[in-house]
């Protein structure tokens, strides 16, 4: 009997874009006030973890923002639930091409959707790693994302220790190095052109700047991305 090496992992959304036919995770090639986005990568990567059964259960995080109802309306779909339906769409892909996949069992998908930013993803999963009991899971992103999400876990660690959220190891990986582990050469190039981006080194500026508060106490862990109106 196979025994995952984590009980969990956690996707976490990065906006989203809209179709023809709804919406989808956002790719390099969308972008807000803060720089690239690459919500799209993050749902590959959990692809290949499913592939190589890293975990039985996959927990999509994010809800929807103030910023994302303005944009789109207030029946716009959660984060979670189009990263999630994303998901389970490519892993049909995946085995409608090679029957092989169809041994592998079915991912148990949870929703996250209360959360509206990073800090909010981060309060809303421990929550929910304490009420399930995990002690072993992996938390996916981006890899710009990932030094911000590290520091605010620490930031809630210490701001909360009476909640116990420090009982669930956590493993921090980048979807980016996740692909290019399993799969060599294939969006080498795509990774490459999408970081060496404008908007990608816009985002990287933020977010060192955003490590960079929260090391120095001044961090706004509000959602602050609406501009004010007239």
């Amino acid at each position: 009997m196979h025994t995952p090496p984590y009980e969990a992992v956690v996707i976490l959304g990065c906006n989203i874009t809209p179709t023809d036919g709804g919406f989808a995770p956002t790719t390099y090639k969308d972008h807000d006030e803060f720089g690239m986005l690459a919500g799209q990568m993050n749902v590959i990567a959990a692809t290949y973890l499913w592939q190589q059964r890293a975990a039985d259960t996959f927990l999509f995080s994010t809800g929807t923002s103030a910023k994302t109802r303005a944009a789109y309306g207030d029946d716009v779909p959660t984060e979670a639930q189009v990263y999630s339906r994303d998901f389970l769409e490519r892993i049909q892909q995946l085995r409608d091409e090679n029957p092989a996949l169809s041994q592998l069992d079915s991912p148990h998908v949870l929703l996250e959707e209360k959360s509206y930013n990073t800090y909010t993803n981060m309060t809303e999963v421990l929550a929910i790693l304490k009420y399930q009991g995990w002690k072993n899971v992996l938390l996916v992103s981006a890899r710009y994302h990932i030094p911000r999400i590290q520091a605010l876990h620490g930031l809630i660690l210490d701001k909360l220790p009476e909640q116990g959220f420090d009982a669930c190891h956590i493993t921090f990986k980048d979807s980016e190095g996740i692909i290019m582990a399993a799969d060599p050469g294939k969006y080498d190039e795509e990774i490459a052109a999408g970081y060496a981006s404008e908007q990608a080194q816009r985002r990287a500026a933020i977010e060192a700047q955003g490590v960079r508060d929260i090391q120095e106490g001044r961090y706004h862990i509000g959602e602050f991305q609406l501009k004010p109106t007239a």
